[in-house]
C-alpha cells in the first residue's frame, strides 16, 4: 500500500514483484475503518465507491453479487451498526 517503504526484502504476489497495477487490486483493512454506523449498507458502499471515482449505477448494480460472494449478513439497508461485528469491525 506504500504506507512505508521498505529497508530491505522485496514484495512479492504470486511470484511477481509488486508494482502500481498490483496496489489497485489489493487493500488494507485497519482495526478501526471509520465507518458511518447509522448509514446502510448500500449507502456506505456507494459512499465509498464515489471517493475512488467508481460509477455508482454500476457500484449499486454490484452490491448484491458482492454481497452473497462476501457473505455478508444482512441485505443493503441493514444499517452497519446493526451487523456482527465480524461484518463491521
Amino acid at each position: 500500500m506504500n504506507f512505508l517503504k521498505p529497508d530491505q526484502g522485496t514484495i512479492t504476489i504470486a511470484g511477481q514483484p509488486l508494482d502500481e497495477k498490483s496496489l489497485d487490486q489489493i487493500g488494507f483493512l485497519p482495526e478501526e475503518r471509520g465507518l458511518y454506523l447509522d448509514m446502510t449498507i448500500k449507502e456506505q458502499v456507494l459512499y465509498f465507491a464515489s471517493l475512488h471515482g467508481f460509477d455508482l449505477k454500476i457500484a449499486a448494480a454490484d452490491l448484491p453479487l458482492w454481497m452473497n460472494r462476501l457473505s455478508v449478513k444482512g441485505n443493503e439497508k441493514s444499517r452497519i451498526k446493526n451487523l456482527s461485528k465480524g461484518n463491521h469491525s
